[in-house]
């Protein structure tokens, strides 16, 4: 990364009390496919461990949107919510022992970076690329599916396939830091992330879903990545902190000049962020 992420981790993990479980949350703006419409994609994690981040989130709502003591979804909400986000966030966040990781890239540096991504998650002989009338597509195989141990394939459009690999990536990556960080700290042998978010683009158990499965399934030493789905998205408190934190910092990210990586440090959480552009 970017800077010594592990190092500002592993500050706050002294006062952290887990045993190596943790609860995690994730959102995109403006989705988590390749849109050609969007020039910049962000997405952002939401990590605790014990479902801290929905307390911060009712804390939030609490201090925003006193009428319900909800947050409302990014998109649909009034200029008066956004700027009360802005205003109150760091103020509720400080103490609370919750990570934030995100990740804003532009389309170009995200497409470009595809054989790095592809060789970092050892997918050199699973990857392969085509043109199938005109578009490109992607065939990721085998796959196995965990419930039979069958081998499959997944096929889907090229623009879902980059943004997958982005995803999974930037997830591995911070995984594999907090595991570092953690284990400085703690010895701990392994860290769980259990994920709870919105359903991906398509329907469970076809493409782009069986793609994520596959891709966080893999078990490694460092710990195991668990997807689940709430049932309905976006009416969740910390499913619509995430949202929340996605929006505001896509539009961070699409009026500013300045790129790179920040990290905020409050009394007991961590908010870290980074910017790739070609």
């Amino acid at each position: 990364m970017p800077i010594d992420l592990a190092s500002y981790i592993k500050l706050r993990l002294e006062n952290d009390h887990c045993d190596g479980l943790y609860i995690v949350s994730m959102d995109h703006s403006p989705s988590e496919q390749l849109e050609e419409t969007s020039s910049w994609h962000t997405t952002v994690l939401v990590i605790s461990s014990a479902f801290q981040h929905a307390d911060l989130s009712h804390r939030l709502a609490e201090v925003i949107n006193p009428r319900t003591g909800k947050l409302k979804k990014w998109n649909s909400a009034s200029q008066a919510y956004k700027r009360y986000f802005v205003e109150n966030f760091n103020l509720v966040f400080e103490n609370a022992p919750v990570y934030i990781f995100a990740i804003s890239a532009t389309r170009e540096a995200i497409i470009q970076s595809q054989d790095h991504f592809i060789q970092e998650l050892k997918l050199k002989n699973h990857y392969h690329v085509f043109d199938f009338n005109g578009k490109r597509r992607v065939k990721l195989d085998p796959v196995i599916r965990a419930s039979s141990g069958a081998e499959e394939s997944v096929e889907l459009s090229e623009n879902r396939a980059a943004m997958g690999l982005f995803l999974v990536h930037f997830i591995r990556r911070v995984h594999g830091v907090m595991f570092e960080a953690v284990n400085f700290t703690k010895k701990l042998e392994q860290i769980h992330w259990h994920f709870f978010a919105d359903r991906l683009p398509g329907n469970t158990d076809e493409n782009y879903d069986l793609m994520f499965q596959y891709l966080l399934g893999r078990r490694d030493q460092i710990g195991e990545l668990r997807w689940g789905y709430f049932k309905e998205g976006d009416t969740e408190p910390s499913d619509l902190l995430a949202d929340n934190l996605a929006g505001l910092l896509s539009s961070f990210v699409r009026n500013s000049s300045d790129f790179g990586s920040s990290v905020i440090l409050p009394l007991s959480g961590l908010m870290y962020w980074e910017q790739w552009r070609t």
